[in-house]
């Protein structure tokens, strides 16, 4: 089973990749480890690229490490990611370093 995904630096945001990731993505029921980091998923200004990650690992049971820096999410997406957080009880590691979110954001990380 694939236990660790890596696609950082793809530009998924930008181009609806990550649309087309989500499939891939909630396939995996066994990913420990998911880095989508640098991929410009808040840049689109829709909240559409932050659904399909949210959709492609809100049921990742096993995840424990989340990687989403230098995404471009602001408040709106991190603020969906919140939601997120609530139904991966294995999460140990979530990286968010390098987004838009600033000080008001992290009320919803806590």
């Amino acid at each position: 089973h694939l236990t660790v995904l890596k696609i950082p630096n793809k530009s998924l945001g930008m181009f609806k990749g990550i649309n087309f990731m989500k499939g891939a993505i909630k396939t995996r029921k066994h990913l420990t480890s998911l880095d989508v980091s640098s991929n410009h998923i808040g840049c689109t200004g829709s909240d559409d690229a932050v659904k399909c990650l949210y959709e492609a690992v809100e049921n990742l049971s096993f995840l424990t490490t989340l990687n989403i820096s230098n995404n471009r999410l602001g408040i709106n997406g991190i603020e969906r990611l919140s939601d997120l957080l609530n139904k991966l009880s294995s999460l140990t590691t979530l990286d968010v370093g390098a987004n838009d979110f600033r000080v008001n954001g992290t009320k919803y990380l806590s």
